[in-house]
């Protein structure tokens, strides 16, 4: 219940108990996340996927995250770069990349979820990890990892081999 809309809730709950549930939601990411912040590494792989999956893995339609981290891989912001339908979204390296600069990023992490509940990555997530690691390394920026998730568990590229050591 956590993870439906507003208006699926709507259809079966008062508004009080869906701003209830939708507060809960909130206090949840944010003890998530909390975690996370600055003192902590965020590179620390349960701590990341535990965040993730609770923002992205139920998701209806998909959505892709890019998480921003200093030198010492600590979290500096965490954006949703695009949303898209139930089988893909429109994302571009060179905008991650322009963004990375902007907030004097050292590396990032990107993360998107599959609605169909499969995390194997496409073709498309393959190339898009390879491009975007190409990009980062031209400005001393790492890809730290491209973490895809869904209901059924989740995929790290870089643990499949798909990106570059450093």
């Amino acid at each position: 219940m956590l993870d439906a809309s507003r208006w699926a809730l709507r259809r079966i709950a008062p508004a009080a108990v869906v701003r209830h549930l939708q507060a809960v939601r909130r206090a949840q990411l944010h003890a998530l996340r909390h975690g996370l912040e600055p003192r902590v590494s965020f590179v620390a792989e349960g701590s990341v996927l535990r965040y993730l999956r609770a923002q992205l893995a139920h998701a209806r339609v998909e959505r892709f995250h890019v998480l921003y981290l200093d030198h010492a891989a600590r979290l500096i912001r965490d954006e949703n770069a695009a949303s898209g339908c139930v089988d893909r979204c429109a994302v571009y390296s060179r905008q991650i990349a322009a963004r990375a600069l902007e907030l004097q990023a050292s590396g990032i992490i990107i993360a998107h979820n599959h609605p169909s509940g499969d995390p194997y990555p496409s073709v498309a997530d393959v190339e898009l990890s390879r491009s975007l690691g190409r990009a980062l390394a031209l400005f001393e920026m790492r890809l730290h990892d491209h973490l895809i998730l869904a209901a059924d568990g989740h995929v790290s590229l870089r643990a499949m081999g798909v990106l570059d050591e450093d």
